[in-house]
């Protein structure tokens, strides 16, 4: 795999998925001659190309609108154009539509209204970028989560915390397109439910889950999540059963939850015994 489409700050194990370079698209760049004529620069590499201003001269420009190129640029690829059209066909930018830059809007997602028609502009690694934020966004509420974190008060932000946890990111592939399920609103990689106390007779919440399977030949890279007992914990409340939960995510993302997963493995290992799974050999 070539290198431009590995430098990007995401984690390791969307890099490594089989459908990675689905994530990356053809740009269809919108150009403007010195005739006042529009024409297309259609792009042979994925992503963001390299190779385009060494090839302008293979344009032909023979639309005579900016809305004309686009409907023909707007078809199986992303469409992108330069600030400097941006700003001819939709005009100059209020201050609030301006990057710290001050760029024309953020250069990753721009969108704009003409004739009541909206144009978007993405690069052909719109879709990587976008991770790379969702990322950035993760990684910024990681270095505000402790040990101590995990309690009422910080519940909101130890929500936001697991439910964009990179762990339960999940892929989703339809044909040839791709993306990642990054934030589970539900937390539907778990399962939260009331039970009885055994002691008490109380109403008590149990949580159980687990990461997206990455390694598994019998499923589809991270579609799915796996039961990891070492997780599994309670709480007298709902949300205390999802603090628990996500610190004993934190605990084993820190290897700190090995007495845990020592009595999972020993479990595990009676399990496969007993049931005769167990190679002797």
């Amino acid at each position: 795999m070539e290198e431009k489409f590995l430098n990007y700050d995401i984690p390791n194990f969307v890099k490594e998925s089989p459908n990675y370079l689905k994530l990356f698209e053809k740009e269809h760049i919108i150009l403007k001659n010195k005739h006042d004529k529009w024409g297309i620069y259609f792009s042979e590499e994925l992503g963001h190309p390299l190779e385009y201003k060494e090839n302008l001269g293979k344009v032909d420009y023979v639309y005579d609108s900016f809305l004309e190129a686009y409907s023909q640029a707007d078809n199986d690829g992303e469409v992108w154009f330069s600030d400097e059209i941006a700003h001819e066909v939709f005009g100059e930018p209020e201050d609030e539509d301006l990057n710290e830059k001050g760029e024309f809007g953020n250069l990753s997602d721009d969108f704009f209204w003409a004739k009541h028609q909206l144009i978007f502009r993405h690069h052909g690694d719109y879709n990587v970028k976008n991770l790379e934020n969702e990322y950035q966004e993760w990684k910024n509420l990681d270095k505000k989560v402790k040990e101590d974190s995990f309690t009422h008060e910080n519940f909101l932000l130890i929500y936001e915390w697991l439910r964009t946890h990179p762990n339960f990111w999940k892929e989703n592939v339809h044909g040839n397109r791709v993306f990642w399920e990054t934030a589970h609103m539900n937390l539907n990689f778990m399962d939260i439910y009331p039970t009885s106390s055994e002691t008490s007779g109380k109403i008590e919440w149990w949580a159980e889950g687990g990461y997206h399977v990455l390694d598994d030949t019998d499923v589809l890279y991270a579609t799915t999540y796996y039961h990891d007992i070492a997780l599994d914990c309670g709480g007298n409340t709902y949300e205390q059963a999802v603090l628990n939960f996500a610190k004993n995510v934190w605990l084993q993302t820190h290897g700190m939850l090995k007495d845990k997963e020592a009595r999972r493995d020993a479990i595990f290992e009676r399990w496969a015994k007993d049931s005769g799974c167990v190679n002797t050999l």
